[in-house]
């Protein structure tokens, strides 16, 4: 190697926008150093959202268990569909 190349590499690299808004306390959006990313924003989540997300918590379990009867049908009607996409189209009137 150089000694070019051993001064390149002993020299660190700066951080990246990102830790140095960090650093600041300001976000990279802020700082306009980076776009907004598609969950970056802060909404205040109301009461009635909060008690909704709970209530889906706790009824998860008894939804999968409503579902279950169901995948066996769901399951046939699907290697059906694929039964009758393989076969070749029916000739009319016999």
């Amino acid at each position: 190697m150089s000694a070019s190349g051993l001064d390149a590499a002993a020299t660190p690299a700066p951080p990246p926008a990102d830790l140095q808004a960090a650093a600041k306390g300001t976000s990279a959006h802020e700082t306009g150093s980076a776009p907004p990313a598609a969950g970056d924003q802060h909404h205040r989540r109301t009461p009635a959202e909060v008690l909704k997300d709970i209530g889906l918590f706790f009824a998860a379990p008894f939804i999968t268990i409503a579902y279950l009867p169901l995948f066996p049908f769901v399951g046939l009607s699907m290697l059906l569909k694929a039964r009758d996409k393989s076969l070749p189209p029916r000739q009319a009137g016999g």
